[in-house]
């Protein structure tokens, strides 16, 4: 099964670098992406072993990531807040959503002048009656105060004012995060053309990723009948058809179809 690497070890061991790029999943929904060869940022399970194999060396964590699930962003939050060496956060890119609270637990939090860094209000998918709606509605307001709560701590903003932030999806270049708090450096490091290219594919990534499939790689061949177009089905289709294709696969089509169907997670992305 694919294996994405999440773990830099530099400067003579005594620094670790974890990245979190990609959506942010939990522990289940990762096998999943694995098992499709999705990009991901590490599961909290992953994440809290990486913590626990380098106790006692400095963390470095650089971050290029739309957001994902607001409960996973939590528990990587919560691990980075109680790690006992210091933490550095870097935003490479990108940090919006769920990945900009995660980006609230680095003492130090540094930033690309040419990255962005966004917050809103968490959303999830629900259906049932009005009771079940009004649920939904309770648990969103709940949820939204303890995101307050990571930016409040970074920034020592009024929570009436990061609430506004919220519920206007502020976008933020490095200078006016960092003059709200929410950095506390601009990286003034030269970039190298490399850099550049990279960070501009990234962002122009925006216009084709937001409402796109997550699981839509299609297989390459050298086989000039496979290169024709087909048409794709939709959807959880999608997960089930490839699932059937891949004989070798860990786990059953209609094991795939299950996952997807209890896929009604909150979300900050």
């Amino acid at each position: 099964m694919y294996k994405p690497k999440f773990m830099n070890i530099t400067e003579g061991e005594n620094e670790v670098e974890i990245r979190i790029d990609g959506d942010i999943v939990d522990n289940d929904l990762a096998t999943m992406y694995d098992f499709f060869e999705a990009e991901h940022a590490p599961s909290p399970k992953s994440f809290r072993g990486m913590l626990d194999e380098n106790k006692g060396k400095e963390i470095k964590v650089v971050i290029n990531s739309y957001g994902g699930d607001v409960f996973a962003a939590a528990s990587i939050y919560t691990a980075l807040m109680n790690y006992q060496n210091k933490v550095t956060v870097y935003v490479e890119s990108i940090a919006a959503s769920a990945a900009s609270v995660i980006a609230m637990a680095g003492k130090k939090v540094v930033m690309s002048p040419v990255a962005a860094l966004m917050i809103h209000n968490p959303s999830t998918y629900a259906e049932g009656d009005h009771n079940e709606m009004e649920k939904s509605l309770n648990a969103l307001k709940a949820i939204k105060e303890t995101i307050i709560t990571a930016y409040e701590k970074k920034t020592n903003l009024s929570r009436e004012k990061i609430s506004a932030l919220m519920e206007n999806e502020t976008w933020m270049d490095a200078y006016k995060a960092k003059e709200l708090g929410f950095i506390d450096e601009i990286d003034s490091a030269k970039l190298s053309e490399g850099m550049v290219s990279n960070i501009v594919a990234n962002n122009r990534i925006i216009y084709n990723q937001i409402k796109k499939p997550i699981f839509d790689k299609k297989e390459e061949s050298k086989d000039p009948e496979s290169q024709k177009e087909t048409k794709e089905p939709e959807g959880k289709n999608v997960l089930k058809a490839k699932a059937e294709d891949k004989k070798e696969n860990e786990i059953s089509a209609e094991e795939a179809e299950r996952i997807i169907a209890d896929f009604n997670f909150v979300s900050n992305s």
